[in-house]
């Protein structure tokens, strides 16, 4: 196996993530790790921490399904309707660097 099957091998394992978010009556969040792709996309896309942390959740956060939560379009309402704690509390959580569990550690 050369280096590179060995680096999307262990992504493929990685899977889907699950945030809940009790304040918002429970909302299942699943996502997948944030790629090097990804992040060069919402990085460029965002003008701050503030618009990076929102756009990381638009692109991001599905349904069990697969289906996005958020579209484009919620970006003003997400800035305006919603806390920033828990915005943050989540897009933190996506961009989170892998756990020891999911480099092969204990």
């Amino acid at each position: 196996m050369t280096a590179i099957d060995r680096v999307t091998a262990h992504f493929s394992k990685i899977g889907t993530r699950k945030i809940v978010v009790p304040e918002w009556e429970g909302l299942e969040i699943h996502y997948t790790p944030i790629t090097v792709g990804e992040r060069k996309a919402i990085y460029a896309r965002g003008e701050d921490a503030e618009s990076i942390m929102v756009n990381t959740i638009i692109e991001k956060a599905k349904d069990a399904d697969g289906k996005p939560l958020f579209v484009l379009e919620d970006s003003a309402r997400l800035f305006q309707k919603a806390d920033a704690t828990i915005i943050q509390r989540i897009a933190s959580e996506m961009f989170v660097t892998a756990k020891s569990k999911d480099l092969g550690n204990s």
